[in-house]
């Protein structure tokens, strides 16, 4: 068990730190682990909320900024506009599926957020569909500023 836990954990750093480029989604450079906050939204192409939440994406990557935004979808990969391209990460299905695993219950179902300080290391679990208006308490909450 504690084995299979180290392994995911290589797994879900490994991910995070590529930048994996599926022919559905543009997506854009490497954003580091440890030295940037991060958030990533966790969804599916088949939640209604989740689709929604990609309409709010531009607003949401300029109100995180520095922070990056990343996607990860438990079942594949969103496809986002050529603006998005460069302003968003794109996790592997794989990795998704494990920060969904890992997290999830804290969550009660999709979309979450997990934010991340600049140490790599999560601090919060966002419940819902993050909006832009939602970034200043999760910053303040994170002491990402």
């Amino acid at each position: 068990m504690i084995l299979r836990s180290i392994l995911c954990l290589a797994a879900i750093v490994a991910a995070l730190a590529a930048s994996p480029h599926p022919a559905a989604a543009q997506p854009g450079p490497p954003s580091p682990v440890v030295g940037a906050a991060r958030v990533v939204l966790i969804g599916a192409r088949w939640c209604a909320p989740c689709r929604a939440e990609l309409a709010s994406l531009p607003d949401l990557v300029a109100a995180a900024t520095p922070a990056r935004v990343a996607l990860g979808w438990i079942d594949r990969a969103p496809a986002l506009a050529r603006a998005l391209a460069g302003s968003v990460d794109i996790l592997p299905v794989a990795a998704a599926q494990e920060i969904a695993e890992r997290h999830g219950a804290e969550a009660r179902g999709l979309p979450f957020a997990v934010v991340y300080r600049t140490d790599g290391k999560p601090c919060t679990v966002w419940r819902g569909a993050l909006r832009p208006a939602d970034w200043p308490k999760l910053e303040r909450q994170c002491n990402l500023r």
